[in-house]
């Protein structure tokens, strides 16, 4: 089998931070640097007028069963070339070497990998790269006369930038020899295969509840700042403004706050006697720094014409635990709703008409409690929602044979004995099982997830 390495530099006016799927979108292909096997690379650059052509020993990769295609990141050229060359390339052709590398702890990035590698490195060129990345593959600043450079604007870079490429081929080679591969099986490179059909697939999004709850955070931030501005004389015209914020607390109530972190807040909220006004205020700022609403305009930009938004995961994302890791819209680390369903539903519908407010007065917990209603089935489909049930305490107690947790599951499934986040806040703080409320409950669940390793 014949191994073709590849790697592309490319252009587009969208950022890479809306995702891969919507930068690939409107993306060019500026230069592909490659090699087979031990070769020579080559940079072809695609600029020229008339434009160069890969040979067609290269062009015809794609439907070579005996070419293994090595690529560092391979979700972000198999897709931009999927948009631009309108080739797919089977993922179980593809050898990854970012998630070879993420499979044994080590990091994804190529210049950080070639550091732990021992890779021979100039500090000076790696700079210089990274400078031609920002010069040539995103539009300048608005400022700027020249909105975007190119081979004709800045030649003597442009050379230097087919070097840039060049090198990093050349360096995916290497690194490829050197790493191991005892966590990279074929089992594990199966499921980075099914990984990528998923994050291809990506989930249907209701946009037009995001524009609706875009609008209404507008509204109800324009408004929170309002009312800081009332309260405080015009002095601070938003909650957000931390330390002009934390002045005005101590120059009007005399109480200097270490921080505004949320839990900070809570803690002042419910332990001390305070003026109605700093109540007020401290209240404001909870809701106006809700972060959780930043999610809904990444879900806009991000997701495609056809109402999906791609690449969510990150195969071994988490490289200590080879967990996968959330991108964009981050769906593992979603908002736990603060309001009950009944009332979630009911403000999604006056989200959709525009009237909010009406139903709450508080905009910023509503929309934090309905954000995971945003991902939705597509017509004529079912969305099932499906989880294991302490799918980490088990296996922990199997790993460490302890006879008598595993007892303790088997008889919550035989439904003759508690919940085991609820025993876990019993045995911890004295309180019977039964009586372990929903929000103790949350404690010992992060006691099993946590304490268990």
């Amino acid at each position: 089998m014949r191994t073709l390495y590849l790697d592309l530099e490319t252009f587009s006016k969208t950022p890479i931070t809306h995702g891969t799927h919507a930068y690939a979108a409107n993306a060019e292909i500026l230069l592909a640097a490659w090699a087979w096997d031990d070769a020579p690379v080559q940079v072809t650059d695609f600029t020229t007028s008339p434009p160069e052509q890969i040979p067609p020993d290269v062009s015809t990769f794609a439907n070579d069963p005996d070419v293994e295609v090595v690529i560092h990141n391979s979700h972000f050229d198999r897709t931009v070339i999927r948009h631009v060359w309108g080739i797919d390339i089977p993922t179980k052709r593809i050898h990854d070497t970012m998630v070879q590398a993420m499979a044994h702890s080590l990091p994804g990035s190529l210049g950080m990998l070639c550091e732990v590698l021992g890779l021979p490195s100039d500090k000076a060129k790696d700079k210089d790269g990274k400078r031609l990345i920002q010069l040539f593959t995103k539009p300048l600043g608005k400022n700027r006369l020249l909105r975007r450079a190119t081979r004709e604007t800045h030649p003597e870079d442009w050379e230097r930038f087919k070097a840039y490429a060049a090198a990093d081929v050349e360096a995916m080679r290497e690194i490829k020899k050197r790493m191991p591969l005892l966590n990279f099986t074929p089992a594990e490179r199966a499921l980075w295969q099914l990984d990528q059909r998923i994050n291809d697939r990506g989930v249907a999004i209701d946009l037009a509840l995001v524009d609706s709850a875009i609008t209404a955070i507008d509204k109800a931030k324009h408004e929170l700042a309002g009312r800081t501005q009332a309260l405080t004389d015009g002095s601070v015209s938003s909650a957000t403004l931390n330390e002009v914020f934390r002045l005005h607390l101590f120059e009007a109530f005399g109480i200097d706050l270490p921080d505004l972190q949320m839990a900070t807040i809570e803690k002042t909220l419910s332990t001390l006697e305070l003026n109605p006004a700093m109540r007020e205020l401290l209240t404001i700022r909870l809701q106006a720094s809700s972060t959780s609403t930043a999610k809904y305009r990444v879900l806009m930009r991000g997701t495609s014409t056809d109402g999906r938004l791609r690449g969510l995961l990150q195969f071994c994302g988490a490289i200590r635990t080879g967990r996968w890791a959330g991108r964009l819209f981050q769906p593992q680390n979603l908002p736990r709703p603060t309001l009950k369903q009944k009332a979630i539903d009911a403000g999604i519908e006056a989200l959709r008409a525009g009237c909010a407010p009406l139903t709450t007065d508080n905009v910023m917990e509503l929309v934090s409690s309905a954000i995971r209603s945003c991902i939705v089935a597509p017509t004529g489909k079912k969305l099932v929602v499906a989880d294991l049930s302490n799918i980490e305490g088990r296996v922990q107690s199997w790993l460490a044979n302890e006879e008598w947790k595993l007892q303790a599951f088997r008889n919550f499934d035989a439904k003759v004995g508690p919940d085991l986040y609820k025993l876990a806040y019993s045995k911890s703080f004295g309180v019977a099982p039964g009586a372990v409320t929903d929000d103790q409950r949350q404690v010992g669940k992060v006691q099993e997830l946590a304490l268990g390793y």
